[in-house]
């Protein structure tokens, strides 16, 4: 068998042939090289033959430490080394005819698109239609921004543009790689300035759920752009974390959790950005497919004339720690049903939540939904369900719960919505105890309402 030896092993073989001839060699076959009068010119000649024998081998060395090194602007300090480093073994990123990396280079949403497809090997394109106007088939990115359209990951502007040169933000990245990894998001409020109402919360919750996004200090700082060192890190942290998702037929808990709060958040976002911009219901349909069933979408037809931008409530709840206490669902094939509760305070009202979801061409997507405002016959909610919601929604996720302790309660009355009946519940009180503070809540067994005491 020929094996190909690499040129710098080829030279550290001969470089030591060298050194073993010329050290061996009779004398006189080097007069006329230089000068060897005496038998101590010969020893000295000698050692400098061995001495540039081993310079030269060591720079051979050192030619090979850099031929398997890192880019040259991508120190072993770097704190994303390790993982730019991974990015290029498996032949993911090969940096500039320079041997430049550039990390601190803002990268652009087709260098996103690009890699990302090399990464998650999607299908192969089902249409070589143009959807965005600046992305025409001649486009040297046409194929991967498009096998990513196709599979909803990436989407464009309401404009119709891709703007594949612009820069990619970190929400933007965040809800790529949440989607093109299947993520679940199983911690709320990991981020002080990705809060409930932004379009990527779930986005960036599920990022921190499986540690890809740490963030500093508590934040996540959205709309900054990511740089090509950043993308190698989470993209690398991305597929590993994916790694420990075990995709099962029958969905579990935390899979549920995920579907209902981010389907509705994305319709909610498609909604309210259509509505916004003036865009007619035809021109938002398509983007609504994504997330539900046509019979589903004939009713957001009817609804959406009604959308408000300016309100402070949501259109669809948001299951923060509700489905610790009440989460009743049930799979039967390509159906899921969902019964939960949606907990009242501030400018919301508690009600009970049913989902019925469908599994489209192997996607799960909104199929019904119905919000029942309570009433008389009220939630009644537990003292061990008000403590397991309390726990959840005090609870900091970079420290240890918080500890919630029961003290007392106390017999309220209300009034139903719609009958205006007088009815009965308990108010129970609890002392909540967190890393920093200490203090006392209510919490009202009707509706799920707590405040501080």
């Amino acid at each position: 068998m020929n094996a190909k030896i690499p040129s710098y092993q080829r030279a550290v073989f001969l470089s030591l042939k060298l050194i073993d001839y010329y050290s061996s060699i009779p004398y006189t076959r080097l007069k006329g090289v230089v000068v060897l009068d005496t038998r101590k010119d010969k020893e000295f000649t000698r050692w400098w033959i061995c001495i540039w024998g081993v310079i030269l081998l060591l720079n051979v060395f050192s030619l090979s430490a850099n031929a398997d090194s890192s880019f040259t602007d991508v120190k072993t300090s770097h704190p994303n080394y390790a993982d730019i480093m991974r990015m290029k073994e498996q032949g993911f990123i090969n940096g500039y005819p320079d041997g430049t990396f550039r990390p601190q280079a803002q990268i652009s949403r087709k260098h996103v698109a690009k890699l990302l497809n090399d990464v998650v090997k999607l299908p192969a394109l089902q249409s070589e239609k143009q959807v965005y106007k600046d992305l025409p088939k001649s486009h040297p990115y046409f194929v991967p921004i498009m096998k990513l359209t196709e599979a909803g990951i990436f989407s464009g502007g309401l404009e119709g543009k891709f703007n594949p040169d612009a820069p990619m933000t970190r929400i933007q990245m965040a809800k790529v790689l949440d989607l093109a990894f299947g993520f679940q998001m199983k911690t709320h409020f990991a981020f002080a300035d990705v809060q409930l109402f932004h379009w990527g919360y779930p986005h960036a919750n599920a990022l921190f759920s499986h540690g890809v996004a740490r963030g500093s200090d508590g934040m996540f700082f959205p709309n900054q752009p990511v740089t090509r060192a950043h993308y190698a890190a989470f993209l690398q942290r991305s597929v590993d974390a994916a790694k420990s998702i075990q995709k099962a037929d029958l969905l579990k808990k935390d899979d549920v959790w995920d579907l209902a709060n981010r389907l509705p958040l994305a319709l909610e976002t498609v909604l309210l950005q259509g509505k916004e911009s003036n865009q007619p219901f035809s021109k938002i349909q398509n983007q609504l497919k994504l997330y539900a069933t046509d019979a589903f979408i004939a009713d957001l037809r009817e609804y959406y004339p009604h959308v408000c931008t300016a309100c402070d409530v949501l259109t669809f709840p948001t299951l923060i720690a509700e489905p610790v206490a009440r989460f009743d669902f049930k799979q039967t094939g390509n159906t899921l049903t969902l019964h939960t509760i949606e907990l009242g305070g501030g400018p919301t009202a508690g009600g009970e939540v049913d989902y019925i979801f469908k599994k489209v061409n192997g996607k799960w997507k909104i199929d019904s939904y119905m919000f029942t405002l309570v009433s008389a016959d009220h939630f009644n909610l537990t003292i061990d369900e008000a403590k397991k919601i309390l726990t959840y929604f005090y609870s900091d996720p970079s420290q240890k719960p918080a500890r919630v302790t029961y003290k007392f309660s106390n017999s309220e009355t209300a009034s139903d919505y719609v009958t205006e009946e007088i009815y009965e519940y308990e108010e129970y009180i609890f002392t909540i105890e967190t890393s920093n503070n200490s203090f006392d809540v209510y919490f009202a067994s009707n509706d799920g309402r707590f405040e501080e005491y």
